[in-house]
């Protein structure tokens, strides 16, 4: 299966990387808000707004037969180099 590359997504991006992981940042905040808000909850950015999101996205793969635990893995690579980048 392929991964969408967000490094390579990146590369053709003129926002410089401070603002690029700031866009990230809110994306994911957007997100937690819209999932919460479509369970019907307050939308909030939580623990608990996060965990919910996170076993929905477990539901979600497990119905497309996608590998939510090597996802997190590549996600967890994507991180560490956007951080030795200077990121969060």
């Amino acid at each position: 299966m392929k991964h969408a590359n967000s490094h390579s997504r990146r590369k053709g991006s003129r926002l410089p990387i401070g603002e690029a992981l700031a866009q990230r940042i809110l994306t994911a905040q957007y997100a937690i808000c819209s999932a919460s808000w479509a369970r019907g909850d307050l939308p909030e950015v939580s623990e608990e707004a996060i965990v919910d999101l996170l076993a929905d996205l477990m539901h979600f793969c497990s119905a497309e037969r996608i590998d939510f635990l090597d996802s997190v893995r590549i996600a967890t690579e994507h991180l560490k180099v956007e951080s030795d980048e200077g990121g969060p």
